[in-house]
C-alpha cells in the first residue's frame, strides 16, 4: 500500500442473484486493497490494518475464530473471517458462515412480541398468565413488559432444571413443555415486578411460548415470516429442530484437557432466549432496519421501543430496553447485546450517533467478543470517545 492518502473510496459491489438476499439487494463493501495502479490507499486502510491485528492470533488454519463485520454510515465497510468454521474439513470462517448467537437472539424475540402488539393481538401490560395459565399465581401481576425488560422477578428456568437433575450439560435435552412445567412447579417471584432489573432467560423463553400461542405458529415460523424473510435475511432462523441441515454452519468448539480442540455443541431446541443462527451479512440487514424500519406497519415506533431504557417502579432507568442493552461506553450512547451458549460467543455493538456498528461472531467458548468489539470500535471511532 502507498503511504499517500486517497480520499476517494473505491467501492466493490457484489450483486447476488435476485432472491438470495432479497429483491434488488446489493452488498456494498469498501475494497480493502489499494489500487493496482498505485494511486494510493483506500480511505479505511489504516483502520483495517489495526483491526486485523486485533484478530491476528485466530487468523490461522488450525483454530476456531471469529467472523467480523463493521458498518459505517450505512455501509458494510468490512466483512471478514479469522480462523476455521469447521476443523474437520478445514473450512475457513467467512462473512457468510452461520453462527449460533446466543442471547443476541433476544432482540428478535422482542421484535416479534412488538409486531403482535402492533397488530392488536396482545398488549404489553397483559398478565403473562393470560397466555400461560400453567404458571403459578405470583401474588402480583407479572406483565409481558416486565419480562421484556427483565424486571419480572421470575426464577431462572435453567437453574430450576439443573437443581432437579433434568438438565446436566449442553448435550442434555429437555423440551419446551418440561421447561414450562419446571417454572410452573418452581418458586414464586424473587422480588416485586418492576422493583429492580435482573437478567433472566426465563423471560424470553416464556415470551416464545406467548408468541406461539397468540400467533398460532412457532416463534421460528413467525420470525421467519415477519422479520427474516421481509428483510432478506436468507441465512437466519430460530433453530428449533436440531436435525435441520444448515448450510455453511460453523461448529462450536472448546478446549480439551490436553489443550486440543473439542466440539462443544448443544442438542437443545429451546428458543426465545437464544438459538438464532445467522451471518455477518444478514446481521447487517437487521442493523440497517434499526435506522429505518421496514417491518410490520413500517413505523419507527417499534424500533424506538426496543432501544428505550426500561423504567423501574421508582422511576429509575435501567440499562436494558426490549431485547437490547442500552448504555454508554466511554461517553458514547451504545446499543447492543452479547450472547453465549456452548462453544459460541457473539456480540452486536452499535453506536447510533456515530452510525457505527461492530458485529463479532465466534465459534470458541473461551472468546470474549464484547472486548474485541470495544477494541475495534476504539480503532474506528476512538476520537469521539472519552479517555479510558
Amino acid at each position: 500500500m502507498q503511504g499517500q492518502t486517497d480520499q476517494n473510496i473505491m467501492i466493490k459491489i457484489m450483486t447476488r442473484e435476485q432472491g438470495s438476499y432479497g429483491p434488488c439487494f446489493s452488498l456494498i463493501l469498501v475494497l480493502m486493497w489499494g489500487c493496482h495502479s498505485g494511486t494510493g490507499t483506500v480511505k479505511y486502510s489504516e483502520q483495517i490494518e489495526k483491526t486485523e491485528k486485533i484478530f491476528d492470533q485466530w487468523n490461522k488454519d488450525d483454530s476456531p475464530g471469529c467472523a467480523l463485520g463493521i458498518v459505517k454510515d450505512g455501509i458494510l465497510v468490512y466483512a471478514n473471517g479469522f480462523g476455521i468454521a469447521n476443523l474437520e474439513y478445514v473450512e475457513p470462517i467467512t462473512s457468510r458462515s452461520v453462527f449460533r448467537i446466543g442471547s443476541v437472539s433476544k432482540q428478535f424475540t422482542a421484535a416479534c412480541v412488538l409486531l403482535l402488539e402492533e397488530d392488536g393481538r396482545l398488549a404489553l401490560d397483559d398478565d403473562v398468565r393470560k397466555y400461560i395459565p400453567e404458571l403459578p399465581e405470583y401474588g402480583q401481576t407479572v406483565t409481558l413488559r416486565h419480562m421484556l425488560l427483565h424486571t419480572s422477578g421470575l426464577p431462572e428456568y435453567l437453574t430450576l432444571l439443573y437443581e432437579s437433575g433434568d438438565f446436566v450439560d449442553d448435550l442434555d435435552y429437555f423440551s419446551e413443555t418440561e421447561a414450562v412445567t419446571a417454572l410452573a412447579k418452581g418458586p414464586g417471584s424473587s422480588f416485586r415486578a418492576g422493583e429492580k432489573y435482573e437478567y433472566c432467560n426465563s423471560n424470553y423463553f416464556l415470551l416464545s411460548v406467548v408468541v406461539k400461542r397468540v400467533a398460532g405458529m412457532t416463534l421460528a415460523k413467525y420470525a421467519m415470516k415477519n422479520i427474516f424473510q421481509p428483510l432478506g435475511m436468507e441465512h437466519t432462523h430460530f433453530h428449533d429442530d436440531v436435525t435441520d441441515i444448515v448450510k455453511d454452519r460453523a461448529t462450536g468448539y472448546g478446549m480439551g484437557e490436553n489443550g486440543d480442540w473439542k466440539i462443544d455443541e448443544t442438542t437443545l431446541e429451546i428458543v426465545g432466549d437464544g438459538s438464532v443462527f445467522t451471518t455477518i451479512e444478514d446481521m447487517y440487514l437487521w442493523d440497517q432496519n434499526l435506522y429505518r424500519n421496514r417491518l410490520g406497519k413500517g413505523g419507527q415506533g417499534l424500533i424506538d421501543k426496543m432501544r428505550t431504557s426500561g423504567r423501574l417502579n421508582n422511576g429509575e432507568l435501567t440499562d436494558y430496553g426490549f431485547g437490547l442493552s442500552v448504555d454508554t461506553y466511554r461517553g458514547l450512547p451504545r446499543i447492543g447485546h452479547g450472547g453465549s451458549w456452548a462453544g459460541f460467543r457473539a456480540n452486536y455493538m452499535r453506536f447510533p450517533d456515530q452510525m457505527f456498528t461492530v458485529m463479532v461472531l465466534c465459534n470458541l467458548g473461551s472468546m470474549t467478543p464484547g472486548v474485541l468489539a470495544e477494541e475495534v470500535a476504539a480503532v474506528w471511532i476512538g476520537g469521539s470517545m472519552d479517555e479510558e
